[in-house]
């Protein structure tokens, strides 16, 4: 077809409007619109809108339009300064709500450079060294970071030049690729991510073009894909990005005017022919720009009368939302709980929010999670609806329980079977739960055998940690023991047997003073003496230790607390003090007077590391002679 044919089919057109459907084009009503026009030029802003600039409305147009998908609304801006009215121009984003303006038919071959700043609504005319010479029915694409590519367009000879219009430094660049489309006008480019753009179509010679080209802008290189099927040669068409390396084409010319909705994919570098059942008439010479969340926005055009229709267009994409895979996880050391990261994914068009709740609570990643299992709820929405997933999130208590236990017990018997003994039950503790079971040997009121029994104590939380505590009953028969015992007798210490200080009490004359009881702790009248056996247990509950005594911490290893037990014969100072293997001191645990008797201290080791540890006692014995004792212990965390 002849040149002058094109021109008077250009006589004759109509446009429409879009709106975000599934797979469908969309007919808006907007109460304010531009007049019916052909041969202008649309381009996305940032925020989804799109403007619309010049065209022909049976006279050339200067008018620059916005359109807001959201609000279905066209408004007319009013800039002071503005490109002269033409048709057939090329426009694309640039960034920052600015679009560039190149070239078109105001009676010239115009070669104008001009860029329009939504913020300020004025137009401002570029003087870039070089440009490209005057053209039109040329076609621009956005490349990303303020970089627009052009190609062809008629200069009146048919152009198959590359240019690079850079907005930081206000420069046109002519790129010179081995390899690259034919000269060519009336083609259509797009952007399609990642520095790239792609072209199709076009009258090349006297003829429509079934060409794809790919340009690289970072090789600057045009490369031809090769593709089964395709869309048919035509002129006059337009296309618009939808994101996600996707490119939406309507209409053209190829025998008539064509209705056909295409979506090419370069992730599969196919072209596919889309059937909504709802679509614009077949038109040449309208305009397209991308909308919001993938959608395309469709004016005017000849279809072949002028039109002022404004529609919209998407892709079905169905809600889909993908949950992480359970996890299972240990608690921070010597706390209940765990930092966890996670990431849910969601896709739809429009792009769906992704909300994630526990409970009624919202929660972020990372969340702060408590010892046990927590379900994790997520759901994915847009203006279609919702989806649905979750996960679980478990953190494993790795924390043994705390368990104290009194002091070994020495006690007579009541008959041969033993003595029934009460005692105090230990005390089991747990950072991560109040519900701890605690099970024993042989229950306080139980009757205890003649000999030593030691009473063994588990504790156990929720997760199954246990720790162990003991104590030692000694049910003693006087008349079968061959120990010697110390006793009081007439206000001084002797050795005796056992039958021997039992005939004595019954006589009572074990009664009086002895100085090594301190401050006379036992008097005449006491019901009976002091009196305990060469392993220093005690018989009763009035006297003190005979000597300075440090038992082994217990429990070791521990984690993260130990208790230590130690004896004194009389007040005294003591210094109770840990170190590491390095000899360093990490810990006093006692320093200070401490009184005659029975003392145990219990020693937390959360802000100490796995490992073997020191200990050491320094004291002074009855004699004020010095005491130390140093032993050893392991924390395991």
């Amino acid at each position: 077809m002849k040149i002058g044919l094109l021109l008077f089919s250009l006589c004759l057109f109509v446009a429409a409007p879009l709106r975000l459907t599934a797979d469908d084009w969309g007919l808006k009503t907007p109460a304010t619109r531009p007049e019916a026009r052909y041969g202008h030029s649309m381009a996305s802003m940032r925020n989804g809108e799109v403007l619309l600039v010049g065209g022909s409305t049976t006279i050339r147009n200067d008018e620059t339009w916005l359109y807001d998908i959201d609000e279905n609304s066209w408004t007319l801006k009013n800039p002071v300064v503005r490109p002269s009215a033409r048709q057939n121009l090329a426009t694309a984003y640039l960034s920052d709500d600015q679009v560039l303006l190149f070239g078109g038919d105001d009676g010239t071959f115009n070669n104008e450079t001009w860029v329009y700043d939504l913020s300020d609504d004025a137009w401002t005319l570029k003087n870039p060294t070089t440009s490209p010479s005057g053209r039109y029915y040329h076609s621009m694409a956005p490349l990303g970071n303020g970089k627009v590519l052009l190609f062809g367009g008629l200069t009146p000879s048919q152009s198959d030049e590359t240019w690079v219009y850079d907005l930081t430094l206000n420069t046109w660049t002519l790129i010179a690729p081995a390899t690259g489309p034919s000269a060519r006008f009336f083609h259509s480019m797009a952007s399609i991510g990642s520095g790239q753009a792609i072209l199709f179509g076009g009258f090349t010679g006297e003829s429509g073009n079934d060409e794809t080209w790919i340009f690289n802008l970072s090789d600057n290189t045009w490369t031809l894909k090769a593709l089964s099927t395709k869309p048919s040669a035509r002129y006059y068409h337009q296309m618009a990005s939808m994101g996600d390396d996707q490119v939406l084409m309507f209409g053209g010319f190829d025998v008539s005017f064509n209705d056909e909705t295409w979506v090419y994919d370069l992730s599969e570098n196919i072209w596919t022919m889309r059937s909504p059942a709802t679509r614009p008439t077949g038109r040449v010479a309208h305009a397209l720009a991308s909308g919001s969340n993938g959608g395309v926005v469709l004016f005017g055009g000849g279809t072949p009368d002028l039109s002022d229709d404004t529609w919209t267009y998407t892709i079905e994409q169905q809600i889909t939302i993908t949950c992480p895979a359970d996890t299972v996880v240990q608690n921070i050391p010597n706390t209940c709980s765990q930092s966890v990261p996670f990431v849910v994914t969601a896709s739809g068009i429009p792009t769906p929010t992704v909300e994630c709740k526990v409970g009624n609570d919202v929660i972020i990643s990372p969340h702060l999670f408590p010892a046990g299992t927590t379900v994790v709820n997520c759901t994915a929405t847009n203006t279609g609806g919702s989806v649905n997933c979750s996960f679980t999130v478990t953190v494993q208590d790795t924390q043994r329980p705390a368990i104290t236990s009194q002091r070994n017990i020495s006690v007579r018997p009541t008959s041969l079977a033993g003595t029934i003994v009460h005692y105090q039950m230990p005390v089991s503790t747990d950072n991560c739960s109040a519900i701890v079971t605690q099970t024993a040997g042989l229950p306080s009121g139980s009757r205890f055998p003649i000999g030593t029994t030691t009473n063994r104590f588990v504790a156990t939380d929720p997760a199954g940690n246990t720790a162990t505590s003991s104590f030692k009953v000694k049910v003693v028969n006087p008349f079968c023991s061959p120990h010697m015992v110390r006793v009081c007798h007439r206000g001084r210490t002797m050795r005796v047997s056992l039958f021997a200080a039992v005939l004595h009490l019954a006589h009572g004359d074990l009664l009086g003073r002895c100085s090594r009881w301190g401050n006379g702790k036992a008097s005449e009248g006491d019901e009976y003496a002091y009196v305990e056996d060469e392993d220093g247990e005690e018989y009763t509950d009035e006297g003190v230790p005979d000597q300075v005594s440090m038992d082994q911490n217990y429990p070791n290893p521990f984690n993260p607390t130990t208790s230590f037990n130690y004896a004194l014969p009389a007040d005294a100072h003591v210094n109770l003090t840990v170190y590491n293997t390095l000899g360093q001191e990490v810990a006093q645990v006692v320093d200070g007077w401490e009184s005659a008797g029975y003392h145990t201290v219990t020693f937390d080791a959360s802000a100490l590391s796995s490992g073997v540890y020191f200990y050491r006692i320094r004291t002074q014995d009855v004699e004020g002679k010095p005491f130390v004792k140093m032993d050893r212990m392991l924390l395991m965390k």
